[in-house]
């Protein structure tokens, strides 16, 4: 699927730059840099998956690291201070004694997973990770360790997706990520909300899902999820999300966020569908930017049309990540997979059931399964507004996703562009960020004042990001 993860080359960089065990790098790779691992300190997940005796506490004791890829994170509350980390088709639960770890440890980032202190087990058959056990469960990673432990690497990796049905069920697909077809929500959870979030109680609840030959499995949502007051979708479809176990036969599945299901076809016994997009509205770019300003987070079953200004083929964007504006508002989308959207064309993009979210201050629309974006041919570039980097600077917030001109301006950092760090006039100074995976990264920095046109962004502080050679003017 449905490939995660999530924004501007600029971000990636300023994320690994912090955080990666290699710090020596001046000009990290588009996506990110893995810390400095030797091979033959790597074992595979299947070698410590081979540890695991259901119901014991086993500690490994390797001075090794397992490379998997995050499956699932905590940032829509569905999983609570737990990590899912995927190795190709094999997964396991990393518990963690910290939350908001999306921020650092995202769906589709690679991790290293150091194994000297750790132990495996399992929480009623459901294996995990974590240190020594207290009062007979395993304890969960401290916070003050979580760096040394577990290892940030590159990010927007691609997982492997299984994909199974209803009477597959299996435990070599624990931990993983599965994708379930031609499903829908039994009859009883129809008009039912996925759980229950008050102000003074939340409880997780199990709705049972089905396909046409009646087999079945439980859908899980915690009480704390941002969908948990959301309403099951009526109609029939599929659902990708992560199958646990409580018990050696309480199947379950947990879903990141509402992203994860696509359930617009007719049911079973031939009722009408519904949800997740099927019958979507449009909504403006700047009614999408109203409800992120006033707290709103879960779209509701509408779409947005614009045309994208960004431009994947000369890679100083992330092939995932596209911006698109429409009148004076722009949005980042960021898609499972890479896309082929050019600049300029015009775009249909349903978000109904996603969820509006922010990284260091850019405000986003994360992990869209590519098949909701669709070309309504060229479309017409919008003109880029002319500003100082005072006024950049003033409106960041509201011109973010938006072209922009600077005029008489000049670049500090280098004299080839990958170098380059700031952009000044007369006015101020702000950021910018040129991939030395870029077509133009090697290119020579004007030796005087030149105009500029760029795509406004932020990562904790404004920046201006060029698209191409041809912005330079």
């Amino acid at each position: 699927m449905n490939n995660l993860k999530y924004l501007f080359s600029s971000l990636l960089v300023i994320l690994c730059l912090t955080q990666c065990v290699d710090s020596e790098l001046d000009s990290p790779p588009l996506n990110g840099v893995d810390p400095n691992i030797s091979a033959d300190q790597i074992i595979s997940l299947s070698e410590v998956l081979d540890m695991w005796v259901p119901g014991v506490n086993i500690e490994i004791g390797l001075d090794k690291y397992i490379e998997a890829i995050v499956a699932a994170d905590d940032q829509s509350g569905n999983f609570f201070k737990t990590l899912i980390i995927q190795e190709g088709n094999q997964g396991i639960g990393v518990v963690i004694d910290e939350t908001d770890l999306f921020n650092t440890y995202p769906t589709g980032r690679k991790v290293f997973v150091h194994l000297q202190d750790l132990w495996i087990s399992d929480f009623n058959f459901n294996p995990q990770l974590g240190m020594a056990p207290s009062d007979g469960e395993l304890s969960r990673i401290p916070s003050a360790l979580l760096s040394d432990i577990v290892l940030p690497g590159t990010i927007f990796n691609e997982l492997s997706i299984n994909e199974i049905s209803l009477n597959q069920l299996s435990e070599e697909y624990l931990n993983t990520l599965v994708k379930l077809s031609d499903v829908e929500f039994s009859n009883e959870a129809l008009n039912e909300t996925f759980a229950i979030s008050t102000a003074t109680e939340n409880f997780s609840v199990n709705h049972p899902i089905q396909d046409c030959n009646s087999n079945t499995l439980d859908f899980r949502t915690s009480g704390f999820a941002s969908f948990a007051n959301d309403e099951v979708p009526f109609g029939n479809g599929t659902i990708y999300g992560v199958l646990g176990r409580f018990g050696i036969t309480g199947w379950q599945l947990m879903v990141r966020d509402l992203g994860d299901l696509e359930m617009t076809a007719d049911r079973c016994d031939g009722s009408g569908g519904g949800g997740g997009g099927g019958d979507a509205g449009q909504i403006s770019i700047e009614e999408l930017q109203n409800m992120w300003n006033s707290g709103s987070t879960i779209i509701g079953d509408n779409f947005i049309e614009g045309v994208v200004i960004s431009d994947f083929a000369n890679g100083n964007i992330n092939n995932q990540n596209l911006q698109i504006q429409e009148g004076e508002f722009g949005i980042t989308i960021r898609f499972d997979e890479p896309h082929s959207f050019p600049m300029g064309e015009q775009l249909k993009i349903d978000l109904s059931g996603r969820e509006i979210s922010e990284f260091n201050g850019q405000v986003q629309v994360a992990d869209l399964f590519i098949s909701r974006a669709e070309s309504q041919g060229p479309g017409t570039l919008p003109e880029p507004r002319v500003a100082t980097v005072e006024e950049v600077l003033a409106n960041h917030d509201l011109w973010e996703s938006t072209l922009v001109k600077l005029e008489g301006i000049t670049a500090s950092g280098g004299t080839v562009w990958e170098d380059v760090s700031t952009l000044s006039d007369a006015t101020g100074t702000i950021g910018t960020f040129i991939s030395f995976n870029s077509t133009f990264g090697g290119d020579g920095v004007p030796s005087g004042s030149f105009d500029m046109v760029g795509i406004v962004s932020e990562f904790n502080n404004a920046q201006v990001l060029p698209r191409n050679e041809e912005d330079i003017q």
